[in-house]
């Protein structure tokens, strides 16, 4: 992604898109972090340095890029701190990495064309008063153009990027329980608005993680979530998590000459027993018996 940034093209770019939205632009990778950011006097968007409120404005910037992604065309929502963005995509081939975010628009004749895209925090959500600058028509023309840019610069480069392997754990690539293609980058058909939750479970799947947890981190009530989260991954949470500690724990036993109680502590189980029992339970065999099969080239 931040190759994409080594072209002249991106710095006058957003330039111009801050210019025309009167909006603090960012352009993000897929996870809303922010690679390269134009100021804006008129926006009401501020700079600041709190940890939280960036972590908030970030899964508000990847969940408004996603949607963006979905729709295929710009998207414009309130995030969390109740102020106007718009979201303009960045597409390379198939395959979604990241978005250019437009934040702190000041907008008129909009109605209720505008989608929340989380509930405002109320300790976050800007206090000033919303100063007619823009119409909302105006946003879209403008954005649509900025996406229209976004893909001649992408496509442009497509032939010459050559994305980095990540340094996510092994099992991160495994976040479904539907096989999905290993990519560098999500594509259209995988994109999912429950991304925040695959990408916090597939780092700390050997720990606790409860269903509100990651219902807040997506913006959605629990019920919602584990109905979405059923839909996509064809398990319950519970029995998702157990196929990725398992699918550790095997990885463990075949390259690695530590103890099976060791294994099961670093696998997530509280105890050697529960994770034999699990273990046999998904696999057929015990921890042991699969060891020795690997060994013997068996498995």
């Amino acid at each position: 992604m931040e190759g994409l940034l080594l072209h002249a093209q991106w710095k006058r770019i957003i330039a111009a898109y801050s210019g025309a939205t009167h909006g603090t632009v960012s352009v993000c990778n897929n996870k809303g972090e922010v690679i390269a950011k134009h100021k804006n006097d008129l926006s009401l968007c501020h700079s600041c340095d709190d940890g939280e409120i960036n972590a908030l404005c970030a899964r508000c910037r990847a969940l408004g890029g996603y949607e963006a992604f979905r729709q295929n065309k710009p998207y414009v929502y309130y995030c969390a701190r109740n102020q106007v963005c718009v979201a303009v995509p960045l597409v390379m081939g198939d395959n979604y990495i990241g978005a250019v975010i437009a934040e702190g628009i000041r907008v008129r004749s909009f109605g209720e064309a505008i989608d929340g895209i989380a509930e405002p925090d109320p300790d976050t959500a800007s206090k000033e008063e919303d100063v007619s600058v823009i119409d909302y028509e105006m946003i879209l023309k403008v954005s649509e153009l900025m996406q229209v840019f976004c893909f001649y610069i992408t496509e442009g480069q497509r032939g010459s990027y050559v994305s980095k392997k990540t340094d996510k754990p092994i099992i991160s690539e495994r976040i479904t329980s539907t096989s999905r293609k290993e990519q560098s980058w999500p594509s259209r058909d995988s994109v999912s608005m429950l991304f925040p939750a695959f990408d916090y479970i597939a780092t700390h799947f050997v720990e606790r993680i409860s269903v509100q947890y990651l219902a807040d981190l997506c913006h959605m009530s629990t019920s919602y979530f584990s109905r979405l989260f059923a839909k996509e991954t064809r398990d319950k949470l519970p029995q998702y998590i157990m196929k990725l500690r398992i699918a550790y724990a095997k990885q463990q036993l075949s390259t690695t000459e530590k103890s099976v109680a060791v294994i099961a502590v670093d696998s997530g189980f509280s105890d050697s027993s529960h994770f034999i029992r699990a273990f046999k339970n998904v696999e057929g065999v015990t921890p042991s018996q699969y060891r020795k099969m690997v060994v013997r080239g068996e498995k």
